[in-house]
């Protein structure tokens, strides 16, 4: 969980510094951050041939690394040697958000897997929170080094885990698994639906400020809306973890989806700040019982030598997403909040609708 804190807190923490000394960098800056995640298949193909707890190990402290670097050097260095600071972290992102997953055995239960995803839902709350904090106490700087504080403290915490006892041996080519993504109808239809639910939800931290702003509140509230959907994240997780919904996991998505696409194009309609609190809130508890059955479709589906690199492939579209969902609610930020947030609804729509397409097919369908 703490290297999960730690990749969703560097970017807020990057942002504010980058604000602070150089505003104008500070789209290039994240944008450096997420856009080596397009590797991810690339570089995961590491965690199938070796033990994988040195590779993220090493990720670790190369993340860790690079952007303390570029936090100390930022004000006085090039642009571009900060931006290629960034952008070496940006590398080892991949085993930041997928990596740890890939380390859950094959065999795993429902149960598992929506533990592991209730760290994101608490990742997602504590990471940027303990940047904005540590911003206001002491600075950006700070904030940012205790990020790469935190990315050190993983590399010794995974560093401890027991060996993996069902890896390959022969690592899954890249267009090997790629092509098998393709093939399998369910994985490729969770991957369009991910990707498309990134691109819903990766705009909520733009359009949160605004939405406030447009129901009569302050864009510093925007901050209480995020922090309630990743709270409810980990509550979702959880109770689905001591409960796990039944039946064909793509159907399970579809319901969330559906659920998260009501909760957003609530909070888009509301009347008052706290109607659109409780749309977030709801959008949190439907998120959590959707990041397991993501795990569960790939871990099904996925080649026995290709697991690892599948699993970082759907963190890579999901974080894809998101990328390009900063760019578009950018563009979107002159119409107002409830036209962002409604815009989002109808990504994760969609993305319901994708996953409804196949709901009854069977699950080892390909085409």
């Amino acid at each position: 969980m703490v290297i999960r804190a730690v990749n969703d807190g560097a970017s807020v923490g990057l942002a504010l510094l980058a604000l602070s000394v150089r505003p104008t960098v500070a789209g290039a800056l994240v944008a450096a951050l997420v856009a080596p995640h397009l590797l991810g298949p690339w570089i995961s193909r590491a965690l199938a041939w070796t033990d994988s707890r040195y590779v993220l190990a090493g990720s670790f402290v190369l993340y860790g690394a690079a952007v303390a670097t570029a936090a100390v050097v930022m004000d006085d260095a090039p642009t571009v040697l900060t931006v290629l600071l960034v952008l070496l972290a940006g590398c080892a992102g991949p085993m930041l958000a997928g990596g740890l997953t890939s380390r859950l055995p094959r065999g795993d239960t429902p149960r598992s897997r929506s533990l592991d995803s209730a760290t994101w839902g608490l990742a997602t709350t504590a990471g940027p929170g303990l940047a904005a904090v540590t911003n206001l106490l002491v600075g950006p700087v700070a904030a940012v080094l205790l990020m790469a504080l935190g990315a050190l403290v993983a590399a010794g915490l995974v560093l401890t885990l027991p060996p993996a006892t069902d890896s390959p041996d022969r690592a899954a080519g890249i267009r090997e698994c790629l092509a098998h993504a393709v093939r399998v109808k369910p994985l490729r239809t969770m991957l369009l639906a991910i990707g498309l639910t990134g691109l819903g939800l990766g705009a909520l931290p733009v359009a949160a400020p605004l939405l406030s702003t447009d129901l009569g509140h302050p864009p510093g509230s925007g901050g209480l809306l995020i922090t309630a959907y990743g709270f409810t994240s980990l509550i979702g997780s959880l109770v689905n973890a001591r409960k796990p919904f039944g039946g064909s996991p793509l159907r399970v998505a579809a319901g969330s989806l559906a659920v998260m696409s009501l909760a957003v194009g609530a909070a888009a309609a509301a009347p008052a700040y706290g109607v659109a609190l409780a749309g977030f809130c709801l959008l949190g508890l439907a998120n959590g019982t959707l990041l397991p059955t993501v795990l569960a479709v790939c871990r099904s589906h996925a080649p026995a030598n290709g697991h690892a690199q599948l699993l970082v492939l759907a963190s890579s579209v999901k974080i894809t997403g998101s990328a390009l969902a900063g760019i578009w609610s950018g563009l979107l930020t002159p119409a107002g909040g409830r036209t962002v947030v409604a815009v989002a609804a109808g990504a994760l729509l969609a993305a319901a609708i994708v996953a409804l397409s196949t709901r009854n097919r069977s699950d080892d369908a390909t085409d």
